[in-house]
């Protein structure tokens, strides 16, 4: 028997507040969380493929 399972969540789009405040923030001491949204960026990129 096989199942089938819908592994994509469903997140609500972010917004303007949000947009507005990546753009403030900066990449000195936030280096970690940079490189956490690229990798999350990715991994969107490569599921919305399917």
């Amino acid at each position: 028997m096989v199942e089938s399972c819908n592994l994509s969540a469903s997140y609500p789009v972010a917004g303007a507040k949000v947009a507005e405040e990546l753009e403030t923030l900066p990449y000195q001491g936030y280096e970690h969380f940079w490189e956490w949204l690229a990798r999350v960026n990715k991994l969107r990129q490569e599921l919305s493929s399917f």
